[in-house]
């Protein structure tokens, strides 16, 4: 998320948390957030929802309007 949102405003991304900071915070959920998922909403889309935005790069490049 902070690699894109510097991308997107052209900084350089030198916020690091280490890994041990997140587990301490997040418990049981650091995993999620130090691993990553790739989240399909498979009922939403069946049921024809449409996504304004595909990935996060193009909603945060909204929110920025950049």
């Amino acid at each position: 998320f902070f690699k894109t949102f510097g991308k997107i405003l052209h900084l350089p991304s030198i916020f690091q948390v280490p890994a041990f900071v997140i587990k301490i915070i997040f418990g049981e959920g650091a995993s999620l957030i130090l691993s990553g998922n790739k989240v399909i909403p498979e009922k939403a889309v069946v049921r024809g929802f449409h996504f304004m935005f595909e990935d996060h790069e193009s909603a945060l490049r909204d929110l920025l309007k950049a």
